[in-house]
């Protein structure tokens, strides 16, 4: 459902061939993501051992640090180049270099 929502709103900036599409590309590429780590956290929490509650919860971090900064940093890129303060191929770079120290 995450997935239709924001598949639904992005799929007009995803079809035209502008500055911003990398950074669309990428926001679309980070809702992907957190949809996958969502679920597989969903399906390893429905057990009741304690290794898998582990794993769930290894899950979910990896969910939160991994993908969900991405999402924010590339929601955050997408806005400001909508609005005209940075380019697309630097708001592009910009969430790369985010990702690639944090």
């Amino acid at each position: 459902m995450w997935l239709a929502l924001v598949g639904r709103a992005l799929w007009p900036a995803l079809k035209r061939r502008d500055d911003s599409r990398s950074i669309t590309m990428l926001l679309f590429l980070s809702t992907i993501a957190i949809g996958l780590f969502y679920g597989a956290g969903l399906m390893w929490a429905t057990r009741r051992t304690c290794r898998c509650r582990v794993l769930a919860l290894v899950v979910v971090h990896l969910w939160v640090e991994g993908f969900f900064e991405v999402f924010a940093t590339a929601v955050i890129a997408f806005l400001f180049t909508k609005l005209g303060l940075v380019r697309g191929s630097t708001a592009t770079s910009a969430v790369l270099f985010a990702r690639s120290y944090s």
